[in-house]
């Protein structure tokens, strides 16, 4: 069993209310899927970005993804991995999904609602992701046991702002990749 944050139906309410609905209740792996995000800031100049994958149920590449965001938060940087993670999941048709992040900061964001310094529309944007109608958890891994998504930061460069997608494994996350296929 693994206890994640599960989603119910996006109800109509103000912005600031929608966290009530984010409920702690155990969830199945079986026939999930996983995104695994991972979001970083560089000390000198600030600049952040995102990285993550998706495997399917029995733990194979589906496609990989990694952006540069610009100069953010690093916690910002985490929720842009998430957002993109499901953003990408949806496109799929992929319809039962666990998020994993090592980010408990981006997690209670996502329960509790924006403090202020995070972008609340980002936060609003994943939180209307995850209401959709299909199955989503979000669960927090140690930072060791998130190595793939945390590997592919050697993937992001800085010259522009697109959304960079892996359709088969690197050179850097596949070894790493066959290696957490139980995680």
């Amino acid at each position: 069993m693994l206890s994640a944050i599960s989603h119910v139906a996006m109800p109509t309410v103000a912005a600031g209310q929608i966290h009530r609905h984010l409920t702690v209740v155990p969830l199945s792996v079986m026939g999930c899927y996983k995104v695994n995000s991972d979001g970083s800031r560089r000390v000198e100049g600030g600049l952040a970005a995102c990285r993550g994958l998706i495997r399917d149920p029995v733990g194979e590449w589906v496609l990989g993804y990694a952006k540069a965001i610009g100069v953010c938060l690093v916690v910002d940087a985490e929720l842009w991995g998430i957002y993109i993670g499901l953003a990408y999941a949806w496109d799929l048709h992929i319809r039962r999904v666990i998020v994993e992040t090592d980010c408990l900061e981006a997690l209670r964001l996502l329960k509790v609602g924006s403090n202020g310094q995070v972008s609340p529309d980002l936060v609003l944007h994943v939180l209307e992701l995850c209401h959709r109608p299909w199955d989503v958890s979000l669960r927090q891994l140690k930072r060791d046991a998130n190595r793939d998504a945390d590997q592919m930061a050697k993937l992001v460069i800085f010259d522009g702002l697109d959304v960079s997608t892996f359709q088969v494994p690197t050179h850097v996350v596949g070894h790493l990749l066959h290696a957490n296929v139980g995680d």
